[in-house]
């Protein structure tokens, strides 16, 4: 996998917990916006919520539904003050 903004999860557990920061204050520190992290980790969801609506197991409503609830579930991870 992959490095994200260029460490290994352990250093970014060092900035979460040495630093105080959470996601969104990783994000700023290598410069990039937390929105962004937020759009792209949605995005990764799509295409599960897509096939299980394609397939029949969930309406387009409640594709919304579980849309919101993943962004909702991620926002409170990338902006978790603790």
């Amino acid at each position: 996998m992959e490095p994200f903004f260029g460490i290994s999860h352990e250093e970014m557990h060092v900035l979460m917990e040495e630093d105080n920061l959470n996601l969104a204050g990783i994000c700023e520190r290598f410069g990039f916006d937390p929105e962004n992290l937020l759009e792209t980790l949605k995005a990764s969801y799509a295409p599960w919520i897509d096939q299980a609506t394609e397939s029949g197991l969930i309406s387009a409503s409640e594709a919304d539904v579980w849309s919101e609830k993943i962004a909702d579930a991620l926002r409170s991870r990338i902006y978790w003050q603790g």
